[in-house]
């Protein structure tokens, strides 16, 4: 009898249309329902299922964006030259720059091995004439696992960082495991717990002051705006808001408070994507306001004007930027 009735049950949440065309006879041993309906059921199950959150140290990424233009002063220069599909070269000069008076150059390298869209290896490494050198390595282990190896030798005695990343993906949480030299021992999570709203929390050791940090956060996500709130144990309250206007226009705001000096900081912003260009213009409570516009004149070639300016101090400063692929 509640075999019966359980199928019963499942008939009057899936019924048949009086007006519709004579169904053709699913015959099943009783007490099993159709197999139109075991479909249904199985695409209602796979809907319930939690969405993956994405790792901790990402939750506010995607929110950064209209608060955070690309600004930068003086001239800068990036050639590739793509020797392959799997590996290329790159030049990168840097001039005029209040921040390095004396400019830079860069060399790198990228190799990636895998399919193109989902690469099972990427291997970049920059280095300047200095000695300085950036590398970076991830390795997909397995469907779940990724490796991430980021390193910044230099020259000074103990002025060289080596940190590695251990990543897991599960179907609705993910977690991180991180290692440096210093030492610096950290582990993170992130769960959704409900289609929209995943929460988690970061904890690190810091050998060389033997002291532990953690942090809390909390992620509402929709197909029309995000918040993300995050809470530090060191007193820093951290807000970040994004609204999606249509397919083209995302505007955003941040707000930082922190306990222990008892100052806070506000940023508001927005990001317009067009055709062929991408701009994102932000201003903050001290008055600063900038802005930064990409364009791509070419398929090869991509233009970058930027400009940054404190009008209440009479400080106004512009780049301009140009990247050429080959």
């Amino acid at each position: 009898m509640g075999a019966a009735s359980s199928k019963s049950d499942e008939q009057k949440r899936y019924p048949v249309l009086a007006t519709s065309a004579a169904a053709p006879d699913y015959a099943t041993p009783e007490g099993e329902l159709p197999v139109y309906m075991q479909q249904v059921q199985e695409i209602e199950r796979e809907r319930a299922k939690l969405p993956n959150p994405g790792l901790y140290e990402n939750a506010g990424a995607e929110l950064k964006g209209p608060v955070s233009p690309d600004a930068f002063d003086g001239f800068r220069f990036d050639f590739t030259r793509i020797l392959g599909q799997k590996f290329s070269t790159s030049h990168s000069f840097m001039l005029g720059s209040s921040m390095i008076p004396g400019g830079l150059y860069q060399f790198g390298a990228n190799v990636m091995a895998g399919e193109d869209m989902d690469p099972s290896a990427y291997l970049m490494a920059k280095v300047t004439p200095d000695g300085y050198m950036d590398a970076r390595w991830t390795q997909r282990l397995s469907k779940q696992w990724k490796m991430r190896v980021k390193s910044q030798l230099k020259a000074e005695a103990h002025g060289s960082q080596v940190v590695a990343d251990f990543d897991y993906a599960g179907e609705d949480f993910s977690w991180n495991m991180k290692v440096s030299n210093g030492p610096l021992l950290g582990a993170t999570y992130l769960q959704s717990i409900t289609p929209h709203i995943a929460v988690g929390g970061e904890t690190y050791y810091h050998g060389k002051h033997r002291k532990v940090i953690s942090s809390y956060c909390a992620k509402y996500s929709s197909p029309l705006w995000a918040g993300v709130c995050t809470f530090s144990g060191m007193g820093t309250l951290q807000l970040q808001y994004l609204r999606k206007v249509g397919n083209r226009m995302r505007y955003g705001s941040e707000f930082v408070y922190n306990h222990a000096s008892g100052e806070s900081h506000t940023t508001l912003g927005v990001e317009v994507e067009l055709a062929q260009t991408h701009m994102v213009s932000s201003v903050d409570q001290t008055g600063r306001v900038a802005s930064s516009i990409e364009t791509r004149v070419l398929p090869n070639f991509l233009l970058t004007l930027s400009a940054e300016a404190y009008p209440a101090k009479d400080d106004f400063k512009f780049g301009y930027g140009a990247q050429i692929t080959f």
